[in-house]
């Protein structure tokens, strides 16, 4: 292999980690993103199962009041019954009375019917509340293992980056200057602007190449693929 070769081989290793390595930080704004997701999903489930016990609570305030009114209705009726001299009077009262009383008696039902919600919703809401507590657990170490990663990829992406230079300088600025446009082009950690040829074939798009490319390639001489543009170089 021509030290050129090698020499491109090289820098175009180091582009690649550098991509793989952009690509990765690239990635981190969606990796917050979904790690915020998960406790807002979270809080959300704790603040609507803290609005279903104050609902549940409500509701069996209302039946409550309800009971109380219905009451007094009925201790109204007997009160009155008491001072009531006609039998037909004193009978309609009664049975005014003995209504609310059967009214009272279902609305007491229901009391219990939705006090049972309300501790139905009250064991839901703990348990939404603990998973909140997990979820901020789970999402304080997530965020710190991110935070961790991301300092030490920008670190090593300093790294690449100036172990560029020196590989860069190595190489004849014309070629050089070619396999910067084709690989800005085509800049992804599984691409490749510096490519072998298989079989008479570019090791990209693996179309055959005309006589006189190949020949230049098994030269040792800066040649590239009719087709798809990269560069070439004969692998030993």
């Amino acid at each position: 292999m021509h030290p050129w070769t090698q020499a491109l081989l090289a820098l175009q290793e180091c582009d690649a980690r550098i991509a793989k390595i952009e690509a990765r930080l690239a990635a981190v704004p969606a990796e917050q993103a979904a790690v915020q997701q998960e406790l807002t999903a979270a809080d959300a489930a704790f603040a609507a199962a803290k609005d279903q016990v104050r609902e549940a609570e409500k509701a069996v305030k209302a039946v409550e009041l309800e009971v109380e009114s219905v009451r007094i209705k009925m201790r109204d009726f007997q009160s009155k019954s008491a001072m009531i001299k006609n039998n037909d009077d004193y009978r309609a009262a009664m049975h005014q009375a003995e209504t609310c009383k059967h009214q009272v008696s279902q609305l007491e039902d229901r009391v219990l019917e939705q006090m049972g919600a309300v501790e139905a919703a009250k064991i839901k809401r703990a348990a939404d509340e603990r998973k909140l507590t997990e979820a901020k657990q789970r999402v304080l170490a997530k965020a710190g293992d991110i935070e961790a990663a991301t300092a030490a990829a920008t670190r090593e992406l300093e790294r690449l980056r100036q172990e560029r230079v020196p590989l860069a300088a190595a190489i004849d600025a014309p070629v050089r200057e070619r396999y910067e446009r084709i690989w800005k082009k085509r800049r992804h950690p599984n691409e490749r602007a510096f490519v072998p040829v298989r079989n008479g074939a570019c090791g990209a798009c693996n179309m055959n190449l005309p006589t006189q490319t190949k020949v230049n390639v098994a030269k040792g001489k800066e040649a590239v693929c009719d087709t798809c543009s990269r560069l070439l170089y004969a692998e030993d």
